[in-house]
């Protein structure tokens, strides 16, 4: 939850270790279960179920942001994309990364979690649990595809309106759900605690002196996050942070920026579908992007 600190204040460097992807350690074997498990938990609680064959592509933000980079930049970095055809329609999209952990730079230091951390804090009913990051899964339509998007959230911003059941399209599934005294066991435990946070509350959080559009918006779009806090710092003084909406003038015009290259990853979903199908009898592809 943000806690809506009054500038200035100082933070202190980014240190330790970081998880990059938190599902593929603590659930090796089955990463995305954790989201199948919350997508199931929160349709049961109003005594519905999912259609998973309605839904054409099953992904995490990171991938998509990968490829949608993969579709316009001339020599974009490698990666690889671990796909699986479900039924006719539906593909699942594992997420692929190089390395699981990331070590702080002293010797360029950053102050991104850092201020994360001193900004925020546990949401209501959350502050007993270890928590160590929050995943936020969404269904929506894009160019005619019914996505489903997991993508890690920043902070939201508290409101006073009640809580509520929560829908498919704001299934949501926190990293304490997972039992980490054994983080390489095929399954998860669901602990309910805490309540509806609406997606118009989300926010996501960037530190730096310039907002790199460029990764920005993408970021934005694909998650359908609606807030945007640019802090500026120097040396870990943080002395202003903008607070912009995805309706504010500045981004509107982003965002016909952006068409072209949403069409083209629109594409790539597409022919990624095709060629999953052609290999039918495999049900499973690599794809390696380069």
């Amino acid at each position: 939850m943000w806690l809506n600190r009054e500038v200035p204040f100082q933070v202190t460097p980014d240190e330790g270790t970081h998880c990059i992807y938190e599902d593929g350690w603590k659930v090796q074997a089955y990463p995305m279960l954790p989201w199948f498990h919350a997508v199931d938990t929160v349709m049961s609680q109003g005594s519905r179920q999912m259609d998973w064959s309605g839904v054409d592509f099953v992904a995490s933000r990171n991938t998509l942001r990968k490829l949608l980079r993969w579709t316009k930049e001339s020599k974009p970095d490698d990666f690889r994309i671990d796909t699986q055809l479900a039924g006719e329609r539906t593909v699942v999209f594992g997420q692929w990364v190089e390395r699981m952990w990331m070590n702080a730079d002293k010797r360029y230091p950053g102050y991104g979690r850092s201020f994360e951390h001193e900004s925020t804090c546990a949401a209501p009913g959350l502050e007993h649990l270890n928590t160590t990051g929050h995943t936020r899964i969404i269904k929506y339509t894009f160019g005619g595809l019914t996505m489903v998007v997991g993508f890690e959230v920043d902070a939201y911003i508290a409101s006073g309106n009640p809580s509520g059941p929560l829908t498919v399209e704001e299934a949501t599934f926190s990293p304490n759900n997972l039992r980490t005294d054994v983080p390489h066991k095929p399954y998860v435990d669901v602990i309910h605690a805490g309540s509806q946070v609406p997606q118009e509350n989300l926010v996501e959080i960037k530190t730096g002196k310039k907002i790199r559009w460029k990764e920005t918006y993408p970021q934005l779009f694909l998650s359908q996050t609606p807030h945007l806090f640019a802090a500026s710092h120097e040396q870990g003084q943080f002395h202003q942070i903008r607070r912009l909406t995805t309706n504010d003038p500045e981004m509107r015009e982003l965002a016909a920026g952006f068409q072209g290259d949403f069409s083209r990853l629109r594409n790539a979903l597409v022919l990624s579908r095709d060629a999953l199908r052609r290999h039918k009898q495999s049900a499973r592809l690599s794809l390696n992007l380069c």
